[in-house]
């Protein structure tokens, strides 16, 4: 398995683009330069020596796809730090599930203080807010009794 320099993710995805731009550039000149050879028509010993050159090139590209293919694979997991990654997004799932769960606990607490007013105002209602005011009641509690 390759591995890669220590550098921080961007780094080595940006180095990883940077070879595969110029794969590509080194691949398109060499598609264009066998096309223009298979056009030419060529024969003999020059053209027999271009053509095992031309097919020399076209195997060494071809396993540095195959590496190319491979490191980007390992970019995709784990070899550019995606356990950093999930390391960091967990710690901010774990903050907001904590932050969730304090707003839960407060929302509950607030729905049980307002059931319990709730009670205590039905049941004043029940007992006091539905009765006739006495004034023999006032002079009662003046009175003590």
């Amino acid at each position: 398995q390759q591995t890669l320099p220590s550098m921080n993710n961007n780094a080595k995805v940006d180095a990883f683009n940077a070879r595969m731009n110029d794969f590509t550039a080194r691949v398109k000149d060499h598609q264009e330069r066998q096309f223009d050879f298979d056009r030419s028509g060529g024969s003999g010993p020059a053209a027999d020596r271009t053509r095992r050159n031309l097919e020399k090139e076209a195997a060494a590209l071809k396993k540095e796809d195959a590496d190319l293919k491979a490191e980007h694979a390992q970019l995709q997991t784990t070899g550019a730090g995606a356990d950093d990654t999930v390391a960091k997004l967990n710690v901010r799932v774990k903050a907001q599930q904590e932050r969730a769960d304090s707003w839960n606990a407060r929302s509950k607490q607030l729905v049980d203080d307002q059931q319990a007013y709730e009670d205590e105002r039905i049941n004043w209602l029940d007992n006091c807010g539905n009765r006739r005011y006495k004034e023999d009641d006032e002079k009662a509690i003046k009175a003590g009794k």
